[in-house]
């Protein structure tokens, strides 16, 4: 039919993913396009004007779902006073309290708050299984979105961006264990989103809150209380463990061999001595809970043993040299 834009067409020309023009169509009725041959979508002149000008609410802070049933000239009427208020806007003082939705499993409970920091309320949870890597529309109203995720690349930054732009959050936290260069990259372009390396304490994610919402944070000084309590050593004859610097200097370095195994097995290990720390650290418990976090701890231990002799190991075969100079 003349005059009609196939999907594809209007979404490089709106810069609104196709999945993202079905949600908006199926659920939020935000255009209703005529079908060309009775199956592919056909957008009209108009429809393409009121999606650009529905996009442009959303990136001034509007919810789609506050913008069905609105008629193009209701829209343009609200994109004028958005950009009224925007222009005059002054920013306010730091936020003293900051509310967050969660997309994901381990994330910590937040309601412990932190001297000199935001409380963080966490308004609503979902799972990752709730969401494609196409679509994800929140219709609640939070300060910023905390979304985990087992790996970060350049896709799941858009798919963040995705998230943020639907459903209008202006900041959010990605969480994450493994993660490629492209994609710590992809992020670093976002000055919105801010990454977190698993594994985070609430205390880690509160203070990422509070800077990515008001931009700074207190530093105060962090006494260590001193433990009693000795430290689980398993003895391996010539085992030679890595240093917290020789670690990041591996996760850091440009990849030497055709895989990630040497940052996989970093990242891996990291994660082991933080459980060994987490383990060690539960002192606060009954008897019995004492001694089954001991028996954690020595296992954990046993476990980076073995991963950090598996390191050793490839990178030995490889005469891989993890110095800093070679970062990525």
């Amino acid at each position: 039919m003349d005059g009609l834009y196939k999907i594809g067409a209007v979404s490089k020309i709106t810069g609104i993913n196709i999945p993202t023009l079905r949600v908006w169509e199926n659920k939020f009725k935000i255009v209703e396009p005529s079908r060309i041959n009775g199956t592919q979508r056909g957008y009209t002149k108009n429809d393409l004007d009121k999606l650009c000008i529905v996009k442009a609410l959303i990136e001034t802070g509007d919810s789609i779902s506050t913008l069905s049933g609105l008629d193009i000239s209701a829209l343009e009427s609200r994109l004028e006073e958005n950009l009224n208020q925007k222009s005059n806007y002054v920013p306010s003082e730091t936020k003293n309290n900051i509310t967050a939705i969660v997309v994901g499993t381990m994330v910590p409970n937040l309601d412990n708050p932190i001297q000199d920091l935001p409380s963080i309320r966490i308004v609503k949870r979902f799972e990752l299984s709730d969401f494609s890597e196409d679509e994800g529309i929140i219709e609640d109203n939070a300060d910023i979105l905390i979304f985990e995720t087992p790996t970060l690349h350049v896709k799941t930054v858009t798919w963040v961006k995705n998230i943020m732009t639907q459903s209008s959050f202006s900041k959010s936290i990605i969480l994450y264990r493994f993660g490629s260069a492209d994609g710590v990259k992809a992020v670093n372009r976002e000055e919105n989103i801010n990454i977190l390396r698993q594994p985070a304490n609430s205390n880690d994610i509160q203070m990422m809150c509070a800077f990515a919402i008001n931009g700074q944070i207190k530093q105060k000084e962090v006494v260590s209380k001193k433990s009693n309590k000795k430290k689980v050593v398993v003895d391996i004859p010539d085992f030679e463990p890595f240093s917290d610097k020789e670690l990041w200097e591996i996760s850091v370095m440009a990849n030497p061999i055709h895989c990630e195994c040497p940052k996989h097995l970093s990242s891996i290990i990291t994660s082991l001595r933080g459980f060994e720390k987490y383990s060690a650290d539960c002192e606060e418990l009954s008897a019995k809970d004492r001694i089954l976090h001991e028996e954690l701890e020595k296992h954990s231990v046993e476990a980076r043993i073995i991963m950090e002799k598996a390191l050793r190991k490839v990178i030995n075969e490889n005469s891989i040299n993890y110095s800093v100079a070679n970062a990525s």
